[in-house]
């Protein structure tokens, strides 16, 4: 077990934090205010700046920020387990109680509440109101007590207890309970007079009982005290429910107030693509995955990961499609616009989800880990499919994970997902040959040009963006052949122009990664069409960006990790990158913007360091060899000049030139001039 599951922190009553059933010490009142500050906000950062509000409000001492250090280290160390476990974190100018919520009691709260209200949604009372006392019983007084907090705070989880309260009331009314809840529901209704869910229990108990002239004299009264102190009316609901008693009397016995309808079965993906071509090994391996059994502790989480235009989302539509009839209980679909300046919060979708479900809108709460709660309740038990399109990362889809092995869910994203706990890594490449032969005679429906085919399929490089949109085209212009298409994509500057069509449009997709990356990063990129080769060396990236090669080895890892760049094979030590085709057409347009000067500077760069690996390879072969005199040495031009002091060092090293044989070959243009093979 994660040694984080051995705590439990509670915000009902006083703050306090347990290590394995213990109570520890949080130290005086204002590390114990920092705490409960921390516990509020548990799981999200709480920035310096708010910690110092609430501590000394708009007359902070000098040595604020030194005096919150100080406090957090003590409880640090008041928090340290014997295994040194150390649940604040830093996070940059923010400090981060790592706590989940299952690991609090606000959370706990939250999701025997959601259970318990989807179980009397279905009649369950006795197993609705065993939820509900459950939750009731993590209370343990004034929320935060003896702790100056946000009234908003308080009086939010006081609003949850009442109406958890009135819940329990009403799983008990349908147990029959009613003689015995009279009681309760007079000093509930006399703490909270103005609650009309709380007068209609109590009427509803009492005319049960048989007691219908106190039940109309209970209305009668509340109906005066609202009208005299508030100048309101009571709500048609609780009038109807008069009239309901006057009619029935004893014998009513319909439930007035529900918590939920009943769950329905939300089926919202989108079509599948009718052409769709290829990848039937990998299908059939993640079909495998998908259609596992009831026997799975945590469901498969599959994530799709690959560059813009590749066929993510038609391969995850095209697998959900397959294995829709697994998942009988639901099968939900949220674009997640991670690829837009505006990603979905995790709290809209859920709040999407929930309302395919059948949640009223005014019963779906806002805090996003209350969503998740009553999310992973809802499909508990359920056999549930997902498909999240588009993720911006990790934080955007943790809350939506479900929990339970019946349900499963396909991702996808152009962004790495390496920090996601959950999930297996399933990179999506372009279509290996065959398939992009058949999917280009599938869109076009012509066979009759194979020459014109094979030179479409170099330009388009696999991706099925590209392809479709080709099909698009063709089919848009009556006596278009491949031919003439193979003629206008020959032209790389006009490439990216020629592939659109309607709202497609490939240097739109290839935009949308790019207008991601910071500002460094952007430049890095388009500096790469610079480049002579859409395959090249780390070292020549660094000299193209002029940056120091350990910051632009940090930012090529970056834009692999971001599916800008691809891994190529190394030909020795030194590490090679390659870039798809249609990218480095894109980032040729983008790198064209930039001053001429920089553009030929950085272009400076490159020859220089292609001509000092030359000089330094020259130098290790015999004269004949180069077809040079042993005398002839380079004049002041020497390329050494180009080379900056940074790539130069003490550490470079230039194996002998020796006849080629069988196991020895001359550096080639993968090694780093810093770091060539001795």
């Amino acid at each position: 077990m994660n040694e984080k599951n051995h705590y439990f922190y509670r915000l009902f009553g006083e703050p306090a934090a347990e290590w394995q059933g213990t109570d520890l010490p949080l130290g005086p009142p204002q590390a114990r205010r920092v705490f409960a500050l921390l516990l509020i906000e548990a799981g999200r950062p709480v920035p310096l700046d708010r910690i110092v509000d609430e501590l000394w409000g708009d007359k902070p001492p000098v040595s604020a920020k030194v005096q919150i250090q100080g406090l957090i280290s003590g409880l640090r160390r008041a928090l340290r387990t014997p295994q040194g476990g150390r649940p604040i974190l830093t996070r940059g100018a923010a400090y981060l109680l790592d706590a989940r919520p299952e690991d609090t009691d606000t959370g706990r709260f939250t999701c025997l509440a959601a259970q318990g209200r989807e179980l009397l949604a279905r009649d369950c009372h006795r197993e609705a109101a065993q939820r509900f006392r459950d939750a009731l019983e993590l209370w343990r007084g004034p929320v935060l007590a003896g702790i100056p907090a946000a009234a908003e705070v308080v009086a939010r989880w006081e609003e949850e207890r009442l109406s958890l309260l009135e819940d329990k009331a009403e799983a008990e009314l349908g147990l029959g309970e009613h003689d015995r809840l009279v009681p309760e529901l007079r000093d509930l209704l006399a703490a909270a007079p103005f609650r009309e869910r709380v007068c209609g229990l109590l009427m509803t108990a009492l005319a049960r009982a048989g007691r219908v002239a106190e039940a109309l004299d209970v209305y009668a009264g509340w109906r005066r005290r609202l009208v005299t102190e508030l100048g309101v009316e009571p709500s048609p609901s609780i009038r109807s429910l008069q009239c309901e008693i006057l009619r029935d009397g004893q014998g009513m016995t319909t439930r007035d107030y529900p918590a939920y309808q009943e769950p329905a079965v939300p089926c919202q993906l989108p079509p599948g693509i009718p052409d769709f071509v290829g990848r039937d090994a990998l299908i059939a391996d993640l079909l495998a995955e998908l259609g596992g059994g009831d026997s799975r502790d945590t469901p498969p989480v599959l994530l799709l990961t690959g560059a813009g235009g590749i066929g993510k989302s038609s391969l995850a539509i095209r697998l959900a499609h397959q294995v829709a009839d697994h998942y009988p209980d639901g099968r939900l679909f949220a674009a997640l616009r991670g690829t837009t300046n505006e990603p979905r919060p995790p709290e809209a979708v859920l709040a999407g989800f929930l309302r395919a479900f059948g949640v009223p809108t005014d019963e779906i709460p806002a805090d996003v880990d209350e969503c998740a709660c009553l999310f992973r309740s809802l499909v508990h038990g359920r056999r549930v499919l997902l498909v999240l399109d588009d993720a911006a990362g990790e934080a955007q889809l943790r809350p939506l994970l479900p929990a339970g092995g019946g349900c499963a869910v396909i991702i996808t994203s152009r962004v790495v997902l390496a920090g996601l706990e959950l999930g297996r890594q399933v990179p999506v490449d372009v279509l290996p040959l065959a398939d992009a032969e058949a999917l280009l005679a599938k869109l076009t429906e012509t066979g009759e040009d194979p020459v014109a085919a094979q030179k479409v399929l170099e330009h388009c490089g696999g991706l099925p963006l590209a392809l479709r949109i080709v099909g698009s085209r063709i089919g848009d212009r009556t006596g278009w052949r491949l031919a003439d298409v193979a003629g206008e994509l020959s032209v790389e500057r006009r490439r990216l122009d020629w592939l659109c069509a309607g709202d497609l449009a490939v240097r739109g997709s290839l935009s949308l990664g790019y207008r991601q990356l910071a500002p460094d990063r952007q430049r890095l990129f388009r500096r790469l069409g610079l480049l002579p080769s859409a395959d090249f060396p780390a070292w020549a990236a660094a000299l193209a960006d002029d940056g120091e090669p350990e910051v632009t080895s940090l930012a090529l890892e970056d834009l692999r990790h971001r599916n800008m760049v691809q891994p190529a094979p190394r030909t020795t030590g030194a590490p090679r990158y390659r870039m798809h085709d249609l990218l480095r057409a894109f980032a040729v347009e983008e790198v064209a913007a930039e001053p001429e000067k920089a553009r030929a500077d950085a272009t400076e760069r490159v020859l220089g360091g292609w001509l000092w690996l030359a000089e330094k390879a020259a130098d290790r072969c015999p004269a004949a060899c180069c077809g040079r005199s042993p005398a002839v040495r380079p004049g002041p031009r020497s390329t050494k000049s180009w080379w900056p002091n940074r790539f130069r060092g003490s550490g470079t090293r230039f194996p002998r030139w020796r006849p080629p044989s069988r196991t020895r070959r001359a550096p080639d243009s993968g090694s780093s001039p810093g770091n060539s093979p001795s």
